[in-house]
């Protein structure tokens, strides 16, 4: 392979120290000030934030530093931003006119405040005399310095801050600046801010009040935050001690109070059951010790070992009823090939020759699943969002690194990450959501009137694999997931007589399309769109199609399909068992529900 280069990046800026008072009064005047508040006038137009969402602040800069350079806006009401959002060098007076002398004091004396040429490289990602400054004048310096006021392009004069601080879902989010304004790889012990996978696994959470959740691997602390809003109590784990300072940062900026902050690896500082555990865990597959480790991504196991230790460890530290949600990647491997991670056989795969696998994280649920085992009474549901092959996915996260294209560095990672899979045999890797459930003991089940038959419910296990865009408003997405994962274990323990003897109603997102020939009265084709989730579509037949558009909750099954096998002129018998299977695929896809009891509407979810 040749030489590997593993030499580390330099270090992060210190973490800014956490006294409330500085704290509270730096929130406050952030929550007044574009971006930070929905209200503040924009300091840039729509099309430079749409290229901030594209990781590229450039528009944003120009637009900002040209409107402060003609007057249109006083120096100090952009301070925040081009300090906290843009990563810009300003000029010292404007800062301390915009924060006041006494809070400018404070952030200067806590670090949130550094020197422009106090750099280190991760500092600023440039050398002091590459910062771009800019003045009470708004004069603008270029990749030099020149042109800038005050003392010019050494930073003299001219301050930073050591953190970006951005805004989600109400919160001020601090974390290390990353590549939407560097330009070098990042420093390994990088605390990551709000990205892509963070605002899905918010997405995908389940918002029910708890008395006890978790977040494993903060990092800079998002999930727990979003967690203290329904939580009594949180427990917030990481193995960095940066991303654990950085995370009671945000705790503090935002007045929070109820989160305990414990370092140690993984689920090991959870010493308690929990109602509720969230994790975005460093799962992405490295070749261990042959490329620059990242804390936030890498968890320094090989292959996918990182996840099977938490599906395996999660049941355990579950509540009854108690529920769980995280990212992760696993993968695939071609024919011949071992399976376990850390156990190559060695030689190059040939990806056409891939197996067709049982999910890892299924399957590793099935392996621990031994009679009377939390696992045993733990249900999964799967999301498969992403399939790639070992080129595209060792490009995604070498160039979430921060490496330029085609550097030396570049090239070696490719090697490395190549071989790595090449001699574990892995041919794809996928990358989804989980969703776990324990089951409840029958202590923690709601009581069942006398008169009504108690509710099957049964451990699942379900693969879905949805690479598609959603559909609808992501804000639903944590209730369809619910729903659908309690479906899945009442149809597990469900029946094909139990099915036949049950009422269904539609998913009111629901959708009909008929397709007509030109001239034609009859359509020759009907379809149903789902207008939530993952916005499936189906092709009904006739029979499919009458029951669907009966499906109110006012007759079982069973007595459908003998009026459709009257009206149809078909076999009771058949059309029944025929409607019966294709009752149980839209169920598990999110088109039917049951009506568990006399009146209901939709299932009666946790």
């Amino acid at each position: 392979m040749g030489h590997v280069n593993t030499t580390p990046t330099s270090a992060s800026v210190p973490v800014p120290a956490s006294h409330e008072t500085t704290l509270r009064r730096l929130a406050e005047l952030l929550r007044e000030s574009f971006p930070f508040s929905p209200e503040a006038a924009p300091l840039w137009d729509t099309h430079a934030q749409a290229a901030i969402e594209r990781s590229n602040a450039a528009p944003a800069i120009v637009q900002t530093q040209a409107r402060v350079a003609a007057g249109e806006i006083p120096a100090p009401e952009a301070v925040l931003a081009l300090l906290f959002t843009l990563d810009q060098a300003v000029d010292a007076g404007d800062v301390a006119e915009a924060c006041g002398p006494e809070l400018y004091g404070a952030l200067r004396a806590d670090g949130w405040l550094i020197d422009a040429g106090e750099t280190g490289s991760n500092a600023s990602g440039k050398t002091s005399g590459e910062a771009t400054s800019t003045g009470t004048g708004g004069t603008t310096g270029g990749a030099n310095g020149s042109g800038t006021t005050g003392t010019g392009g050494t930073g003299d004069g001219h301050v930073r801050a050591a953190l970006t601080i951005t805004t989600f879902d109400g919160l001020l989010i601090a974390a290390d600046w990353g590549t939407l304004t560097r330009g070098e790889p990042l420093a390994g012990d990088h605390v990551l801010g709000l990205g892509g996978a963070g605002r899905t696994l918010a997405a995908i959470t389940p918002r029910m009040p708890v008395e006890l959740s978790c977040d494993i691997g903060t990092g800079c602390g998002i999930q727990a935050l979003l967690l203290a809003a329904h939580s009594q109590r949180v427990i917030a784990t990481d193995i960095s001690g940066r991303a654990l300072a950085i995370a009671e940062l945000n705790a503090g900026l935002n007045g929070i109070e109820s989160i305990e902050f414990r370092a140690g690896d993984m689920l090991t500082p959870i010493d308690e059951p929990v109602d509720l555990l969230v994790a975005n865990p460093p799962f992405v597959i490295t070749p261990q010790g042959q490329t620059q480790a990242f804390e936030y991504r890498d968890g320094g196991q090989p292959g996918d070992t990182i996840m099977a230790g938490l599906i395996a460890g999660i049941p355990e530290r579950l509540r009854p009823d108690g529920n769980a949600v995280l990212l992760g990647n696993w993968e695939y491997h071609a024919a011949g090939k071992h399976s376990a991670p850390g156990d190559p056989s060695g030689g190059l795969t040939v990806p056409e020759a891939v197996v067709t696998e049982v999910p890892a994280p299924i399957r590793w649920c099935e392996e621990l699943s031994t009679p009377g085992s939390p696992a045993a009474e733990t249900s999964m549901l799967l999301i498969e969002r992403e399939h790639l092959d070992p080129v595209a996915y060792a490009e995604t996260w070498i160039r979430d690194g921060g490496v330029a294209r085609m550097s030396d560095r570049w090239q070696v990672d490719t090697a490395a990450w190549l071989h790595d899979f090449g001699t574990r045999g892995v041919a794809r890797i996928g990358f989804g959501w989980i969703r776990m459930h324990r089951a409840p003991t029958p202590s923690h089940r709601a009581p069942t009137p006398s008169h009504r038959a108690p509710t099957p419910s049964q451990r699942a296990l379900h693969h879905l694999r949805e690479t598609g865009p959603l559909a609808g408003d992501t804000a639903t997405l944590a209730a369809v997931l619910d729903t659908r994962l309690a479906v899945l274990e009442w149809l597990a323990g469900t029946d094909d007589a139990g099915l036949e003897r049950t009422a269904f109603i539609r998913g009111q997102d629901l959708v009909e399309h008929r397709h007509h020939t030109p001239g034609e009265d009859e359509p020759h084709t009907i379809t149903y769109e789902q207008g939530t989730g993952f916005g499936r579509t189906i092709t009904a037949d006739t029979a499919l199609a009458g029951l669907l558009g009966v499906s109110d909750g006012s007759l079982t099954l069973g007595a459908i399909s003998d009026a459709l096998a009257q009206l149809l002129d078909a076999d009771p018998a058949a059309l029944r068992a025929q409607l019966t299977g294709q009752v149980r695929r839209l169920l598990a896809d999110g088109f039917l529900f049951p009506v568990l009891e006399p009146g209901d509407r939709e299932l009666s979810t946790r």
